[in-house]
């Protein structure tokens, strides 16, 4: 029996292998909107199937590994289509959006100078955070402020989108119009993490009211 990582590889490669193929042939074929649709449901559906026959304590680790190899795509699309179809499982409540989020934070291909996966994954957080348990949203900025450090203070035009994709997360999470975190804890958050605000980081805007 093929263990599970072996499975999971196996169909990710068998997505992406898939659209090599029409790729090599897109100037001989016309473009198929209704057939993308129907080839990307196949996907989550495929997806589903595997993530809902696991234990959950097979969950965690099988999770990573998929985070491992989106991580590891070096063409935008597929990088795209991979979290697209994550995503979908979460709005099914299929995979906890929790735990993906702390997968990619976790992720060590996590860094700004990646720019495709750096991006790609804070607007995937920033399209799940709303599934996130209230517990796990406390967790999230502190994971994200800590890979934001290594962001040069004085950055320029180069990096632009890696700021602009984790200033939006923190500031969606913070912003109180979305009801993922009361104010006080908010402020009491910042506070420990940057007692004398010396080190925060200038470029997050906060919509904080209290």
């Amino acid at each position: 029996m093929a263990s599970m990582d072996a499975v999971l590889c196996c169909l990710v490669q068998e997505f992406l292998k898939t659209e090599k193929i029409e790729k090599a042939f897109n100037c001989f074929t016309v473009p198929n909107p209704d057939g993308d649709l129907w080839k990307t449901k196949l996907y989550q559906e495929e997806l589903h199937k595997f993530f809902s026959s696991i234990s959950l304590e097979m969950m965690e680790p099988a999770v990573r590994n998929y985070v491992s190899m989106v991580a590891a795509q070096k063409n935008r699309r597929h990088l795209k289509l991979l979290l697209s179809l994550i995503e979908n499982l979460v709005t099914a409540n299929v995979l906890p959006a929790r735990l993906i989020c702390e997968s990619i934070l976790n992720c060590e291909q996590l860094q700004y100078n990646n720019e495709d996966f750096w991006c790609q994954s804070f607007n995937f957080i920033h399209h799940v955070i709303g599934h996130v348990d209230y517990k796990g949203v406390r967790e999230l900025p502190k994971m994200i402020l800590d890979k934001a450090l290594f962001i040069p203070d004085k950055f320029n035009f180069a990096i632009f989108s890696q700021v602009t994709a984790v200033e939006r997360v923190v500031s969606y999470i913070f912003e109180q119009s979305q009801c993922l975190l009361p104010s006080y804890f908010t402020i009491n958050e910042v506070q420990k993490l940057y007692p004398d605000y010396k080190s925060w980081l200038h470029w997050i805007k906060l919509g904080l009211t209290v």
